[in-house]
């Protein structure tokens, strides 16, 4: 927005931004690949009354995490990494329709 409430895109910062929100997904896409086993089977995990009550619950809130992170492979509900993607995507479209209503209006003001 401009100080006169109006909006206003710089495209090629925007685009940056957009490529820098892209690497993000597959940064965490891939972090992810790397964890998600070792989240499946935590390992040991001491079985006395602590460990005993938080393995009671890790089922559940790994299962829930997991359906955040993988998601179930359609286009509602991608991998999490995914959706980084998706959003640096529209906003390119954004951006180009920026663009081109841009071109336009210099072209009907002859700039």
């Amino acid at each position: 927005m401009t100080d006169d409430d109006r909006l206003e895109m710089d495209p090629t910062e925007t685009s940056k931004r957009l490529a820098r929100l892209q690497a993000a997904g597959e940064d965490l896409q891939t972090a992810w690949q790397r964890i998600r086993g070792q989240i499946e089977n935590p390992g040991k995990v001491n079985l006395g009354p602590l460990g005993a009550q938080f393995m009671s619950k890790y089922p559940d809130v790994k299962d829930a995490y997991f359906k955040v992170m993988d998601g179930n492979g359609t286009s509602d509900s991608p991998a999490f990494g995914e959706k980084y993607r998706q959003w640096a995507e529209f906003g390119d479209q954004c951006v180009t329709l920026y663009r081109e209503t841009e071109e336009r209006a210099a072209e009907e003001y002859g700039r």
